[in-house]
């Protein structure tokens, strides 16, 4: 483990390439990337709307492309994280849901087990469908990763986010925000 690794969490798209380049020629360059996805992006099914019949085979190309250049360029280590659908307690939960995205992160992000307590987790939601990115950026703020964006004009950009610490509210607020967590099995 490294002593201030920075740990990059890339969603997954068809020009991901060239995010990939952008991020790599930033100042913070990452220490460990991790290619996120969901499971559904690795086959084809006829029922494919004809957007995602084209996207697909960009996504599984970008995911190889990547993985090359940053061990040929930057003599990076490269990991893919798909997010699968799952079930928790009897209850299904969508790949794209922030349930699934939290459990399947948490191994990743939770204590400093696999990075060290000093590393800076960043994810760049540059790309990946509505729902995916909405709840990968509900699952940042918990996680307290930083987020960024890089559209394709060479700027990786961060996303200003809220942080909301439970300790800051007042005893009454935090007793009904646990309560409403409890109450939809959601976390707070």
């Amino acid at each position: 483990i490294m002593s201030n690794p920075s740990v990059l969490f890339l969603s997954m798209g068809g020009t991901s390439q060239e995010t990939f380049k952008t991020i790599m020629a930033s100042e913070k360059k990452p220490t460990h990337v991790y290619l996120l996805y969901e499971q559904k992006i690795l086959k084809d099914f006829s029922s494919d709307n004809q957007y995602m019949k084209e996207e697909k085979p960009k996504i599984r190309q970008a995911i190889k492309d990547i993985e090359c250049s940053a061990k040929r360029d930057y003599n990076l280590e490269v990991g893919r994280i798909e997010l699968k659908n799952i079930e928790i307690d009897g209850t299904k939960f969508e790949a794209c849901s922030v349930e699934a995205i939290r459990e399947t992160l948490e191994p990743y992000v939770n204590n400093g087990k696999k990075h060290g307590k000093n590393a800076k987790y960043i994810l760049n939601v540059s790309a990946g469908g509505t729902k995916l990115i909405l709840n990968l950026l509900l699952y940042s703020i918990w996680a307290e990763m930083e987020v960024h964006v890089s559209p394709q004009n060479n700027k990786d950009l961060v996303l200003p986010l809220p942080r909301m610490v439970i300790r800051d509210f007042k005893s009454s607020e935090k007793n009904l925000l646990l309560f409403i967590g409890q109450q939809s099995g959601e976390w707070v």
